[in-house]
């Protein structure tokens, strides 16, 4: 259950970032997650509302955008988005290419985890 880590590290940074800022409101916290991470998104929402309680993000909305695996192939050139098997979290995912089947590849999309926007209205 490593959301319980990711989803304090997301937290902290966007305290940290939402106190330098000192807006009037936060009403939302941007974050994407590849599927590749292995990252429950439900899991992430429970871990962040039971987290921010209290603090200066307590109310913003938790927008999660998943993100699809892609690799790029070592052997053929292919550039693209792969197909995973839906247990894949039971067992580490075999990626190869849909085009040449090559185990060569490269992954492009699908394994980062980011805080990428705060959304807040300003002091007047």
């Amino acid at each position: 259950m490593h959301e319980v880590s990711i989803g304090a590290a997301l937290v902290d940074a966007a305290i940290r970032t939402a106190e330098e800022e000192r807006p009037r409101r936060i009403s939302k916290i941007h974050i994407e997650v590849g599927e590749l991470t292995g990252l429950n998104p439900d899991q992430l929402r429970h871990i962040f509302k039971t987290t921010t309680k209290k603090t200066i993000i307590a109310d913003a909305e938790l927008v999660i955008k998943t993100i699809k695996p892609a690799i790029e192939c070592e052997e053929c050139g292919y550039k693209g988005r792969v197909n995973l098997v839906k247990d894949f979290h039971f067992n580490a995912p075999q990626i190869t290419c849909p085009t040449c089947k090559s185990g060569e590849v490269k992954i492009t999309a699908g394994n980062e985890c980011r805080l990428y926007r705060i959304t807040f209205e300003k002091q007047k």
